[in-house]
């Protein structure tokens, strides 16, 4: 095969090395483009070393804050969905063979310790989650990265085997949210006052990263070669036996 194994992906032609976010993005081996996004999606390229390349998908989650005080008579939420579907054109000659999903998650919870011997609908609560979900067409199998009641920060990721060559399309479905409910009481003793107990919730989702891993496709001669040298090795191998 003339060319080496070269696992361009996800590019972007960039001015001066600076990788510029769009829509659509190039490179040797492979094209991507948005077809559908409910919320816009950028793409740009991060790095490309031939073999694996990553991509930034600024969009895809959200890179607000969520931040919620709990309301005191009913849970209050925040909360963000996004829906995308990305084309890949690959190369003839070369195929994905592998997909990563990173993200950077930070997340807060609070909850006031409330006094005891509380109903269940009383009880305060702080909670907060993230999912990136996503198939590929003509496969069944969903793919998944996220997680809740997320407190501090830290890294998720999740690969999968992919094996895509030509043209196929990735959906994605996204979402990230925050909630909590605070609890107050009415006291009464030599004076009456509230005692309340406030609950607190955060999500951030950043650094949502797409890494591949391109292997070349070997070609028809290649293939005849190779079983001609096993065949090859088999007869001398017989040979010996005999």
């Amino acid at each position: 095969m003339k060319q080496t194994i070269a696992g361009l992906i996800l590019g972007l032609a960039a001015s001066a090395g600076v990788a510029q976010a769009a829509d659509r993005v190039t490179t040797t081996n492979f094209d991507v483009a948005t077809l559908s996004a409910h919320d816009r999606v950028d793409l740009a390229v991060l790095s490309d070393t031939g073999s694996t390349a990553s991509l930034s998908m600024a969009g895809l989650i959200p890179a607000a804050d969520f931040r919620v005080m709990g309301d005191y008579y009913s849970p209050t939420f925040k909360g963000w969905f996004n829906t995308a579907s990305l084309q890949f054109d690959v190369r003839d000659g070369y195929r994905i063979t592998a997909l990563t999903i990173d993200a950077k998650v930070t997340g807060a919870l609070y909850v006031t310790p409330p006094p005891a011997g509380l109903e269940q609908f009383e009880r305060p609560f702080a909670k907060n989650s993230f999912y990136a979900s996503w198939t590929v067409d003509g496969n069944p199998a969903i793919y998944r990265v996220g997680g809740s009641d997320i407190d501090g920060s830290q890294p998720y990721s999740s690969t999968v085997d992919q094996l895509i060559a030509g043209r196929s399309v990735l959906q994605f479905s996204t979402s990230a949210d925050a909630g909590a409910l605070s609890y107050e009481r009415y006291v009464c003793t030599d004076h009456c006052w509230y005692d309340r107990y406030p609950a607190f919730a955060a999500m951030q989702v950043s650094d949502v990263v797409m890494t591949l891993q391109i292997a070349a496709v070997p070609e028809p001669t290649m293939w005849m070669l190779l079983l001609g040298g096993l065949g090859l090795v088999g007869a001398v191998a017989r040979r010996r036996k005999a």
